[in-house]
């Protein structure tokens, strides 16, 4: 059965100390709109979604409160911290292979329906671990992945998620 073609964010599926998902909170910086799943990235103090335009790549977490009205305050807002034993969930934006797991890729997309686009390797952002259980490879598969450097570990490569999935 071929993928369905629902590009909605990202979202923590494991966690590798403990258990469930801690929140963190921030404030998202004015004039920003953030729906739930989206990457962030923070600048200046303050969390801002990651877009086409950002130049600071490296990833801050994924939302997980959603703002829709930031015009002329800076409001609160909780997001999974990029962190390496969180392995996160999201949709391929092309084409997934089997040999495209265990490989660098990059974030793509606009608010509330960022992918993983499995092909660029510009930024290398994140690290594919393997095919979400339930969907196939082919277009628009659901992709486990580990943040490859972020805000927090400032590193490329060796995750500890990746070490301990055997990359």
């Amino acid at each position: 059965m071929a993928n369905i073609d629902n590009p909605n964010g990202f979202r923590p599926v494991v966690t590798l100390i403990g258990q469930g998902f801690p929140m963190w909170e921030g404030l998202i910086r004015s004039n920003s709109l953030v729906s739930t799943g989206d990457a962030l990235f923070a600048t200046a103090g303050y969390i801002v979604p990651i877009s086409a335009t950002t130049v600071d790549k490296m990833p801050l977490g994924v939302a997980v409160t959603p703002v829709t009205a930031s015009v002329t305050r800076r409001v609160s807002m909780l997001f999974y911290p990029a962190v390496d034993w969180y392995i996160f969930e999201g949709q391929t934006s092309g084409a997934m292979t089997q040999a495209k797991v265990w490989t660098l890729c990059d974030i793509e997309g606009a608010r509330g329906t960022q992918e993983v686009n499995e092909d660029a390797r510009t930024l290398s952002q994140m690290i594919i671990v393997g095919v979400t259980p339930g969907t196939s490879f082919g277009t628009w598969a659901r992709v486990r992945f580990v943040f490859s450097k972020s805000k927090f570990t400032g590193k490329q490569g060796g995750t500890a998620a990746a070490i301990l999935w055997g990359a």
